[in-house]
């Protein structure tokens, strides 16, 4: 049995007899809830540090990541690989961009439109500048999605419509 030295509830979880009852703790009628506590927060923690090593380097097949990765090895024609190894698979279609970009002629891509590169503060200053077209196209994005809203709902408006919508709730010669 492992040592539980300062842990909550593990004087109760040495407590526990062999038939999985615990024992009475003195003055204590709640004996068995900071073991069950104790134990529960084992478990999650196993449970956590399980799927992390899951998730650092295999993936289930039907993950949206796989997905993904595996649509953009069929794009390059990159053979499928029987494990779910992410990285690998990544490291397979990086280097067939690189056969495919070493096979592309010189001038295909263009020339950049910075000849040089940029300082620490230019690059944060175009950071802000994206940041604000960002925000700016945020608010355009919200205002014609009332606008929509508003149109549609303005459809209702009407007095045709308020009949209609009166015909369809109401019976014949009914009220509301």
């Amino acid at each position: 049995m492992p040592l539980l030295l300062g842990v909550p509830g593990a004087e109760a979880f040495r407590a526990l007899g062999t038939s999985g009852e615990p024992a009475p703790i003195a003055g204590n009628h709640w004996g068995s809830a900071p073991v069950i506590v104790f134990l529960s927060t084992e478990l999650q923690a196993l449970q956590i540090l399980q799927n992390k090593k899951r998730k650092n380097s295999q993936l289930d097949k039907n993950s949206e990541i796989y997905q993904e990765v595996q649509a953009i090895c069929d794009t390059l024609g990159v053979p499928n690989s029987a494990t779910s190894d992410i990285p690998l698979m990544l490291n397979q279609v990086e280097s067939k961009v690189k056969d495919i970009l070493s096979k592309v002629q010189k001038n295909h891509v263009g020339k950049p439109l910075l000849k040089m590169d940029l300082n620490l503060e230019q690059t944060e200053q175009l950071e802000r500048i994206n940041d604000a077209l960002s925000c700016e196209y945020e608010c355009r994005r919200r205002m014609l999605m009332k606008r929509l809203d508003v149109t549609v709902q303005s459809f209702g408006w009407s007095d045709r419509a308020k009949v209609r919508l009166f015909s369809h709730l109401c019976p014949v010669g009914g009220t509301l």
